[in-house]
This record gives structure tokens, C-alpha cells and sequence, in this order.
């Protein structure tokens, strides 16, 4: 990419701030202004990047060539409001990257000579840093107007994105069904952990376990899909097993609880795989009825 393009930031946070500083490794961008809640946020993004003015008034994010929006789902709604208190902004791309909303939410913000779009890069930003080789095959989820669009795709492909713009989407389904693989995966680790401690293990040795099957599970998901991945008692129609673990977490109901919602899952995908008898799936759904 030859041209560098000056890129402002309004909530530079883990998100924003990693795609900047992944675009910078690139030479793919200039850092022009950021803008966060407080001064002292907004001077560490500066510090962290190297780059940029730090700025405390949203018009003085302007002049750029794209407006980056790091800010939270629920500040976007109001926020075109906000930047048209000087009136239009004199910027080519305004985009956000929040999963729940469409570019339509910064519908009042599109001019001739400014673009729209959103931009849903399917990764979990913990904070600890992510180089370009860990961003590479990322999902990226774009939608917006096509100007905006043909500008950010090539940004995004230059950290090797896996660039995806759907012709329809449900925004809100869209986002419920990645804070599934990528939240509550980190809640389903937690409660195995919690599992194997009270079954009797030390905490490094339960995380060691936990871990070590939940990465096993990941690269069968990749390699053969969600039905092939399929394994442990209810996918072998082992009723018994099954019955002791529920025997044993009534102990602990809160586990209990969500063993029997996550067993409840697992037998409707044995059932779709289609290698259980009837038998089997009636013993297992009433035993889980049992439970209940």
C-alpha cells in the first residue's frame, strides 16, 4: 500500500489501539489525534503508539482521512450527534467496530465526501499484544457504504484480515452468536476448572487439563466441524456415566445447573449426528428430565 492515510481515533482502547498499532508496524497508516474519556487515557494511547497529538474536543480529531471509533456499543447511538456540533466533519471514512451495530447507526454522519461503514474483527482483544502473525485469519465483518469499504478492506488485508462483507445480517444474531465462541467459552473454562478443583486437583493441574482439551477441541472444530467433533458419553449414549456426574455435582448446584442446560445441547446435536438408537436418546432425555 503506497499511500499512508492519517487516521484519527476516538476511544483508542484495546481494539483501536491494536489495529493502530498493527497498521503503524505496516506503514499503512500516520497516527493524526486521539481522543479518549480523560486526558491521561488519551496521553497513554499517544505514549503506547508513539504516535499521534492527543486532543480533548472531538472536532479537533479533524482534518483526517478516516475516523477511527473505538468507542463502547452503547455511546454509539448519540455519537453522530456529537461530531455534528461544528457541523460536518471533514473526514473521507467514519467506521466503528462494534459487532451489535451496523454502519447505519452513523447514518447521520454520511455526506458526499464522507463515508460510512462497520467493521467487526471476530477476535478477542485481552490486552496482552497481538503481532501481525496472531492477527492474521482473523474474521473481519464488514458492512457499510462501498466507498468506505473498498478503502478499509485493503487496510484490513494488509495485516492478512479473512475480509468478509455478507449481503444481509442480523446484527444483533450476529453478535449474540460471537459472544458464544468467544465469552462464554471463556465462562465454559471457568466452570470446568472450577469442576476438576473441587473433584480434588490442584488449581495449576486443573487449568493444565482444562486447557489442554479445549485446544483439542478447537483444532477438531477447524479440521472436521461441529458434529464430527462430537465426543464423551452422551455422544456414545452412556447413560450411566452421565448419571454420575449429575449425581455427583448436586453438591454444587450452580454447576449442576449447567451441566444439565449444556447436556441438554450436546444430546440435540448427538440426536442431528445420527448415531444414537432411541433407546439411548430416551434414557439420556429422561435422566436429564430427572434433574431438572
Amino acid at each position: 500500500m503506497s499511500e499512508r492515510h492519517r487516521l484519527s481515533i476516538l476511544g483508542c482502547g484495546r481494539a483501536a489501539g491494536t489495529l493502530a498499532g498493527l497498521w503503524l508496524q505496516q506503514g499503512a497508516v500516520s497516527v493524526h489525534r486521539i481522543c479518549n474519556r480523560t486526558p491521561a487515557s488519551t496521553r497513554r494511547a499517544v505514549d503506547r503508539l508513539g504516535q499521534g497529538v492527543a486532543v480533548d474536543r472531538l472536532q479537533a480529531l479533524f482534518p483526517a482521512d478516516i475516523l477511527l471509533l473505538g468507542i463502547t456499543d452503547s455511546l454509539l447511538p448519540e455519537i453522530d450527534r456529537l461530531l455534528l456540533n461544528d457541523g460536518p466533519p471533514a473526514v473521507k471514512v467514519v467506521f466503528h467496530l462494534s459487532g451489535v451495530h451496523d454502519a447505519e447507526v452513523l447514518a447521520a454522519l454520511r455526506t458526499e465526501e464522507c463515508r460510512i461503514a462497520a467493521v467487526h474483527p471476530a477476535r478477542s482483544f485481552s490486552g496482552a499484544a497481538i503481532s501481525p502473525q496472531r492477527f492474521t485469519g482473523t474474521p473481519c465483518i464488514a458492512r457499510g457504504d462501498q466507498q468506505a469499504l473498498a478503502l478499509l478492506r485493503d487496510l484490513f488485508l494488509t495485516l492478512g484480515a479473512d475480509w468478509q462483507q455478507p449481503d444481509a445480517l442480523d446484527q444483533r444474531l450476529y453478535h449474540a452468536g460471537t459472544v458464544f465462541a468467544g465469552n462464554y467459552s471463556t465462562t465454559l473454562a471457568s466452570l470446568a476448572r472450577s469442576t476438576l478443583i473441587e473433584a480434588g486437583l490442584p488449581a495449576d493441574s486443573a487449568a493444565r487439563v482444562q486447557t489442554r482439551l479445549m485446544r483439542g477441541v478447537v483444532d477438531n472444530l477447524a479440521e472436521h466441524g461441529v458434529l464430527s467433533s462430537l465426543t464423551g458419553p452422551i455422544d456414545r449414549g452412556d447413560a450411566t456415566t452421565v448419571e454420575a456426574h449429575l449425581d455427583a455435582l448436586q453438591a454444587f448446584p450452580e454447576l449442576h445447573r449447567a451441566y444439565l442446560d449444556l447436556a441438554r445441547e450436546t444430546l440435540r446435536l448427538a440426536v442431528e449426528k445420527g448415531r444414537l438408537n432411541a433407546s439411548a436418546i430416551s434414557r439420556i432425555a429422561d435422566l436429564l428430565a430427572q434433574h431438572d
